[in-house]
């Protein structure tokens, strides 16, 4: 028997919605001691989005890879270009924004 579809609140959309998501390339990465939540931390403070909408944070060794909504990715990328992480100034870059 197929299973019912779980149940989701109302602010929550569906996951597999990546085509609104884009691309945000933070200058930051494991080699510097970056985490995810300092790169979520960043991004919500700096670019006033909400802790659900940045998804997929993936901290590389010099880099880190995150997605955020694409109609916001420019902007998001314009507020945390030049912010201080770990004592570092980074430098940020949207991709396949439009916003």
């Amino acid at each position: 028997e197929p299973r019912h579809p779980r149940h989701l609140k109302p602010d929550q959309k569906d996951v597999n919605d990546e085509a609104e998501y884009g691309l945000l390339i933070v200058g930051a990465g494991a080699a510097s001691g970056v985490e995810p939540a300092d790169v979520i931390e960043l991004i919500t403070s700096k670019a006033g989005l909400a802790g659900n909408e940045v998804r997929r944070v993936r901290v590389l060794a010099r880099f880190t890879l995150a997605r955020v909504p694409i109609a916001k990715a420019h902007a998001v990328a314009g507020a945390v270009d030049g912010a201080q992480l770990r004592g570092e100034s980074v430098a940020a870059e949207a991709v396949n924004g439009n916003g």
